[in-house]
């Protein structure tokens, strides 16, 4: 009681007269501010732990700026909440992603190409609907290009829960990998792995896969419109496949895999329950393949080559547990363009979904495409 008596509500903008004074408050200050411009662009709330955001932008920096508002407080990480709406939350998910791609292509810029800004062209992701980069006047020397997958690890890492979506993709992978040919021996203990693969069966295979409309860049169909494309240039010719499969899993699917029923073991991957709801499953931190699995495929030479480029990159002291996927993405003497590489991972519903907020118990087939 004492604690809420202290509270004031402060109204914070342009015009208001009032300001938050912690100088002259050595015991602290207890307030609710509310407020426009001048808290979501040039005042940072000291001690802030709940914050109610409804204040839109379609600027993505305009947003970074307000994201001011979210609030942290050391030692209380715990209390801290954020209200807002779905299409805000989305909207920061996609600034998220696009930030962590230009932060990449930074280290890219200045670890591998050796160059400047003003040498290097840096991308920045934009976005299918409202989102705009920036204003029109700041971007006068902006080029706009088309999307492309070229050295990109594409990950789906949002999926429907329609049961006859999940089924009707769960039987197209079944079918795929009926019709593959032998798999390379000796195999990795956690996956099955296919060689030369035409590129016509892979087309096949993802015309029968249904995802989720706004995932766009691991949307079956734009892959399709990319390997095509990529084919007239004498790339993406001949694929690798593997399916992961968990050793000693808890729950496992029966495949048909050289002519004989196998059983292929189900991965933990946690729903992040903040983004999902009763129609979409939602992977925490948007990622599905654990790093190491995207040189699957590498011989011991070839693994051997992809450590010492990582090493010679790395900023940190000492070795590398794995290389580094962007790395090997971009150097073509590790990673022919021919050989595109596609991971399949099977979900246990059982162990990754959140039983709050799902109620279907059946498997959910999940890709993760370089």
């Amino acid at each position: 009681m004492s604690a809420a008596s202290r509270i004031e509500v402060k109204s914070i903008h342009g015009g208001s007269g009032e300001a938050l004074d912690y100088f002259d408050h050595k015991n602290g200050l207890s307030v609710i501010a509310v407020g426009g411009n001048k808290l979501s662009r040039g005042l940072t709330l000291e001690g802030l732990s709940v914050s109610y955001y409804l204040r839109a932008s379609r600027m993505y920096d305009t947003l970074m700026q307000m994201g001011r508002w979210f609030g942290f407080r050391g030692g209380y990480v715990d209390l801290c909440r954020l209200f807002t709406s779905r299409e805000l939350n989305e909207w920061f998910c996609h600034i998220t992603h696009a930030s962590e791609e230009l932060r990449e292509e930074f280290d890219y810029m200045t670890d591998v190409a050796g160059s400047t800004p003003e040498q290097y062209a840096l991308k920045v992701r934009t976005h299918p609907g409202v989102l705009q980069i920036s204003a029109t006047n700041k971007m006068r020397s902006a080029i706009t290009v088309q999307i492309s997958w070229a050295g990109r690890l594409v990950e789906s890492y949002e999926f429907k829960k329609d049961v006859s979506v999940i089924d009707n993709n769960f039987r197209n992978t079944q079918q795929f990998f009926s019709t593959l040919s032998v798999f390379k021996e000796p195999r990795p203990k956690n996956a099955f792995v296919w060689y030369d693969i035409p590129a016509k069966q892979v087309i096949t295979f993802f015309e029968g896969i249904q995802s989720v409309e706004n995932l766009k860049k691991a949307e079956p169909r734009k892959l399709i419109q990319f390997i095509n494309a990529q084919l007239r240039n004498g790339e993406l010719t001949d694929w690798r496949i593997a399916l992961m499969s968990k050793p000693n899993a808890e729950n496992s699917s029966s495949f048909k895999i050289n002519g004989h029923e196998t059983q292929i073991g189900q991965w933990k991957r946690t729903e992040d329950d903040k983004n999902s709801n009763e129609q979409i499953y939602y992977l925490r931190k948007s990622h599905i393949i654990s790093p190491s699995d995207e040189f699957i495929d590498f011989s011991k030479e070839e693994k051997v080559r992809a450590m010492k480029l990582t090493n010679l990159h790395r900023k940190k002291e000492g070795d590398a547990m794995y290389p580094n996927g962007q790395l090997v993405r971009n150097e073509s003497t590790l990673r022919n363009p021919k050989n595109p590489l596609l991971l399949i991972y099977l979900l246990d519903p059982e162990e990754s979904i959140d039983p709050k907020t799902h109620y279907l118990k059946a498997l959910t087939l999940l890709l993760a495409m370089q």
